[in-house]
């Protein structure tokens, strides 16, 4: 690992000419802020009722006539061809294969330590940290601080793909395609040498921890929460070093797959297919590997669990997904609002700074103001949109967190770091 320090003073006149120019962006934060907050009140609202709803609608498969919701048990299967990579010699049975590709790189890591000088200005230390890991992206050396001795390879022999079988059955019906696309719960495969249909002999590293692949599916994935983000690896190493002793360009290929197993599906019944139903306040809610979950985009509706589940049961787990990722929200909108509030009173903050000691308990003093008006402005903006759209009977566990959550901040946090970038370029920095 190596180490790189850089050290700069900014002067109270440039810090307070910096400040102001800096109030271009609090508008902007108060209004992703604000924008955040009402709708995802008004949409927790709509779906919240719209499930309570669509619950009493679900009916028994022997009982489901054609375009009513039924809830269906059976094994999801395709028969299509074995999964087969040619570039590898690999194949084997499975309904989905997503292949991830790590390059062991230079990383470069920048902590930044700011310290207020006697005059109400600011001593800025950089320093920059460079290590080695395993990546899935290759990373652009030339943008390193310190380029030289830290170059990174700009091809490697193997990029990820996404294998999915054209034809994909859910017992006697044909799963619709949003299903299909809602098929995400991947699973390691753990990789063998008779696996491979070459004489030649693959290592296998079996050794390093990786990271779950949800993110990495992104075109499939909307309103996503993650799991546990590491588990066992099984993968191809490919490169001049060994599992335990990596060299920089080095390659691992793994293997995550949806194999043929029993689900759970709740669905609108068309015919010999399980189609998704029309709803404008819904979405197809799923899982995704590490015990993550999904939600698809608002406008269809329908369930897809592995197992046997009942309609309870999911019911209950969607209902409880859909709340925590609403709150989650809601308080990444109560900071966007407080960052917008701290900008707006930058330029007060500053006003006495070049005063020892007292300047520093000054903005100590202004920074608290606007931490406590802008989580009264983002609470009175949560409850006004609550009030107006949802019910006192829906309030939950995770809105008590958010009331925890909010003391907790107000009575804890007392910094707060503010960072605008523009084409990978720092715009605006500030610690409050």
């Amino acid at each position: 690992m190596d180490e790189f320090v850089q050290k700069t003073t900014t002067s109270w006149v440039q810090r307070m000419v910096g400040a102001i120019a800096g109030l271009a962006f609090a508008p902007i934060f108060i209004f992703v802020g604000f924008y955040a907050l009402k709708h995802g009140e008004i949409n927790h609202a709509k779906t919240t009722n719209a499930l309570k709803v669509v619950i009493h609608e679900v009916e028994n498969p022997d009982e489901a006539r054609v375009g009513e919701v039924f809830r269906y048990v059976g094994t999801v299967y395709s028969p299509g061809e074995r999964y087969r990579d040619q570039q590898f010699n690999l194949e084997f049975d499975a309904i989905k294969v997503y292949r991830q590709v790590y390059s062991y790189q230079w990383v470069e890591k920048e902590k930044k330590k700011k310290k207020r000088t006697t005059t109400g200005g600011e001593r800025t230390e950089k320093t920059y940290t460079y290590y080695k890991k395993w990546s899935r992206s290759l990373i652009n050396s030339n943008r390193f601080k310190i380029r030289e001795g830290h170059e990174n390879p700009k091809t490697r022999p193997a990029e990820p793909q996404l294998f999915e079988q054209k034809e994909i059955l859910m017992g006697s019906y044909i799963l619709h395609e949003k299903f299909r696309a809602a098929l995400l719960n991947y699973r390691l495969l753990p990789l063998r040498q008779n696996m491979f249909s070459s004489v030649e002999y693959k290592i296998l590293d079996t050794l390093n921890t990786v990271i779950c692949p949800g993110d990495k599916l992104k075109a499939k994935i909307s309103k996503a929460s993650y799991g546990d983000t590491s588990t066992k690896t099984s993968s191809i190493y490919l490169g001049n070093g060994m599992p335990d002793d990596p060299q920089i360009g080095d390659t691992r290929i793994e293997y995550w797959y949806l194999p043929t197993e029993v689900y759970t599906v709740v669905g609108e019944k068309s015919r010999n297919m399980i189609i998704p139903q029309a709803n404008k306040d819904l979405f197809i809610h799923s899982e995704l590997p590490c015990g993550g979950v999904r939600h698809s985009p608002h406008g269809d509706f329908g369930m897809l669990f592995s197992g046997d589940q009942t309609v309870k049961e999911m019911f209950k787990i969607v209902h409880q997904s859909n709340d925590k990722m609403f709150v989650i929200l809601r308080f990444v909108g109560l900071i966007f609002i407080v960052a917008g509030f701290a900008i707006f009173g930058n330029p007060l903050r500053l006003l006495f700074g070049w005063i020892p000691f007292l300047g520093a308990i000054w903005g100590k003093i202004v920074f608290k103001i606007m931490q406590v008006l802008g989580t009264l402005v983002s609470i009175g903006i949560s409850a006004y949109y609550f009030l107006r759209y949802n019910s006192i009977s829906n309030l939950t566990i995770y809105d008590l967190y958010f009331v925890f959550a909010v003391i907790l901040f107000l009575f804890f946090v007392n910094g707060l770091s503010v960072s605008v970038r523009a084409t990978g370029e720092e715009v605006f920095s500030e610690d409050f």
